[in-house]
């Protein structure tokens, strides 16, 4: 850390003795966050956020920044950045996430809070194309699925954290549960997909709704951020809340012309996205435990990879996967 001060106060020119740094909560990736003081003469108190992360990263997370400012969605705003270091020093814009207001929020309040988390995901989904931005290159398409089914599933999840050996049959039958989702989801028309459009990236600011950790964003389905959003793995919504939710959702998006599965496939392609998200979910938790030592989200590693079983046990296609998977979970009780 102290290093990192140093870095700091070169790169502002300032006394690195008045930079003050505190490591801060971390998310479910290798970057790091810490609340910084002293580096604004005018403010010197005033508490920022830096981001240190792979450059690349720091590059498309500056890249995102840029092209939401251009089109007036609200993220965080830059003071400071360097590439070559592999950091960004940040706006704060506090801890007021919408989990946490959700916590203590009255039913009716609730609604009206994801309404307003919907439009904003409306906005970002109606942003026209970047033809030349890093988003427009990256996609949600066969490989990218191919990639978090044998990487995170297969490998972290299933192989590492639950100490399971698939054998070749076993995983023919998981190589073509997964041809089958992303025969289906990678089809679709595609949209600006945050990538992990939830709770706890969605902040309330002087009732201004400011998204966050969006670098890793691309092209895909228009449900999968709002199968993000409402299946979320930190908050719970009943059923009846979901339907409304979704309901409204379709009725906005029909009026903005985004592309949509029609109302007799649209449940088909929500569970299937379901299923998707959150079996990457819990391989991507387990990945976080097993290279970053970070076991803030080991807890729901169960919770959501048995989210995704509840889901596909409604379909008789996928009764062979469901039983395999089920027995998976079930062969190393300590990870129960």
């Amino acid at each position: 850390m102290e290093n990192l001060k140093q870095l700091i106060a070169a790169d502002l020119q300032t006394d690195p003795v008045i930079i003050k740094l505190a490591p801060s909560e971390t998310g479910a990736s290798s970057k790091q966050y810490y609340l910084v003081s002293g580096i604004s003469d005018g403010y010197p108190d005033e508490l920022f956020i830096l981001m240190q992360a792979p450059p690349d990263t720091v590059s498309d997370y500056l890249e995102i920044t840029r092209y939401f400012e251009r089109y007036h969605i609200r993220s965080p705003r830059i003071f400071y950045s360097n590439i070559a270091h592999g950091y960004i020093i940040l706006e704060n814009c506090g801890n007021h996430t919408l989990e946490i207001w959700l916590k203590n929020a009255p039913h009716g309040m609730v609604e009206r809070m994801y309404e307003g988390a919907i439009d904003l995901l409306l906005a970002v989904q109606t942003l026209p194309p970047d033809p030349s931005g890093v988003v427009s290159k990256r996609f949600f398409d066969k490989e990218k699925f191919r990639f978090e089914h044998d990487f995170h599933l297969c490998q972290k999840l299933i192989t590492n954290y639950f100490g399971y050996t698939l054998s070749g049959s076993e995983k023919k039958i998981l190589d073509q549960f997964y041809e089958t989702i992303s025969d289906e989801l990678s089809t679709l028309p595609f949209v600006f997909v945050h990538r992990d459009f939830q709770s706890s990236n969605l902040i309330y600011k002087k009732e201004e709704l400011v998204i966050i950790d969006f670098q890793d964003a691309r092209m895909g389905l228009a449900l999968y951020d709002l199968v993000s959003l409402i299946e979320d793995v930190y908050v719970t919504l009943d059923k009846d809340l979901k339907n409304k939710l979704i309901n409204y959702y379709k009725s906005a998006a029909r009026s903005k012309h985004i592309p949509n599965p029609s109302d007799q496939n649209f449940s088909w392609i929500y569970d299937l996205t379901t299923v998707q998200r959150k079996l990457h979910d819990a391989g991507a938790f387990a990945f976080c435990f097993e290279n970053f030592g970070n076991i803030k989200y080991l807890p729901y590693i169960n919770t959501v990879f048995q989210h995704a079983l509840d889901v596909m046990s409604r379909y008789t296609i996928f009764s062979e996967p469901y039983d395999l998977l089920t027995m998976i979970s079930h062969a190393n009780p300590t990870k129960k």
